[in-house]
């Protein structure tokens, strides 16, 4: 409630519409967050930060090239962000544009070195454009930081399979 007092007094304040934008998405209300974040991206369209919230919102309502044109404006104004990288990826995966999605999940590590849900991403796209072997360093980076993930287990089997060595997969 407080964020949208800010905002009826202030339309134009940024920080409100993130962060009213950023709790309505939490809340399962995304349609009422792209609106909010739509039109505050419309007056702030240098806040690379807002852009890639509206990105991420785009996304979420399966609006993947609207999501990724508004990626590339928030990365022309900061292309440090890891994450926003990680999600454009995510959108371009969506589309089953891979080798740019690939792309876009090496520049979020080099953005944001760590960053797991792009080392995850990275490496199941290695596995799907048949590069098993940088996909099974990548798998096995995601299992030692998180060993309970059966899912990064599962496909680093498919990576050890693929590389010929089953009993390896089967020993997983």
């Amino acid at each position: 409630a407080l964020w949208r007092k800010v905002l009826a007094r202030d339309p134009a304040n940024a920080d409100a519409a993130y962060l009213l934008g950023l709790i309505l998405a939490q809340a399962g209300e995304p349609e009422a967050a792209l609106d909010i974040v739509a039109t505050a991206a419309d007056i702030h369209a240098d806040d690379a930060r807002l852009l890639a919230l509206f990105g991420y919102l785009l996304q979420m309502s399966e609006q993947l090239e609207q999501a990724i044109a508004v990626y590339d404006r928030a990365l022309l104004l900061d292309p440090t962000q890891g994450e926003t990288w990680n999600n454009r990826g995510g959108a371009l995966q969506s589309l089953g544009r891979l080798e740019d999605a690939l792309d876009s999940f090496d520049m979020a590590l080099n953005k944001t070195p760590g960053h797991f849900g792009a080392l995850y991403n990275r490496a199941t796209i290695l596995l799907k454009l048949n590069r098993a072997k940088d996909a099974l360093t990548d798998f096995t980076q995601v299992v030692a930081r998180v060993p309970d993930y059966a899912e990064a287990w599962n496909n680093r089997g498919v990576a050890l399979q693929s590389l010929g060595r089953l009993d390896d997969a089967l020993a997983d």
